[in-house]
């Protein structure tokens, strides 16, 4: 509509683990999937250097009765070949598809079923709350090892459980995380926070509590200001 969200920002992801923070409407998921390559800026550039994963809350909803957590790992073909192979069939391009992934099933439904999941690969994604394939998709986002993850509102739709093993994820997470949340005991794990609001962004090191304790010093240094200015016009 012609509003300006932000301009003339310009930022180094330096950090392991750093949060993007503001309030709500200031523009941080637009921000996010300008860096993730999904939107366009309308100037400027954006350089990765590495690769990048991008997680971001979907709002479409998986009706396909076919549609299995295998499908949505990219291991159906080779799921389905071990199967078929099991049951006799022979054909050259089943083995081909398994090549050397012949306990693919039992290692998955052992993977599945650790991070609080049905063991099932073969499941319907549609037979999944929100909250668990949430958790399958950040699951395959930190399985995919890229030097970057962008996390927006990962938190979302978790339940405590869940929280605590998407926190202890971020922590141990050997690439960059940005992380876009309200959540404070997520951001507590960050090294340094972006704070994005109207006039352009602003960085400080550490994570949010500190965040906060700066804000309140800033806070407290323009409250005196403002009020030697005051004490200022009254003696004029």
């Amino acid at each position: 509509n012609g509003h300006v969200l932000f301009d003339n920002i310009s930022f180094t992801l330096s950090k392991r683990r750093v949060g993007l923070v503001g309030r709500n409407g200031v523009g941080k998921s637009l921000l996010a999937s300008i860096l993730a390559g999904q939107t366009a800026p309308t100037k400027g550039t954006v350089s990765i250097t590495n690769s990048l994963a991008y997680f971001h809350q979907q709002s479409e909803v998986l009706d396909d009765d076919t549609y299995t957590i295998a499908h949505f790992l990219d291991c159906f073909d080779a799921l389905n070949a071990i199967e078929c192979i099991e049951k006799g069939d022979c054909s050259p391009l089943l083995f081909d598809l398994v090549g050397d992934a012949w306990d693919l099933k039992s290692q998955l439904s052992q993977q599945l079923k650790n991070i609080g999941l049905h063991d099932n690969p073969f499941l319907p994604c549609k037979q999944l709350s929100g909250g668990q394939f949430t958790k399958l998709r950040l699951w395959k986002t930190f399985n995919s090892n890229a030097s970057l993850l962008i996390l927006d509102e990962p938190s979302n739709h978790l339940d405590s459980d869940s929280k605590a093993w998407l926190s202890t994820r971020i922590r141990q997470y050997s690439g960059h995380v940005l992380l876009i949340s309200h959540d404070r005991i997520l951001l507590n794990n960050m090294e340094e926070i972006w704070a994005l609001n109207s006039i352009g962004m602003k960085i400080y090191g550490g994570n949010f509590d500190n965040y906060l304790d700066q804000l309140n010093i800033e806070k407290l240094a323009t409250d005196r200001q403002l009020t030697a200015v005051i004490k200022q016009k009254r003696n004029i």
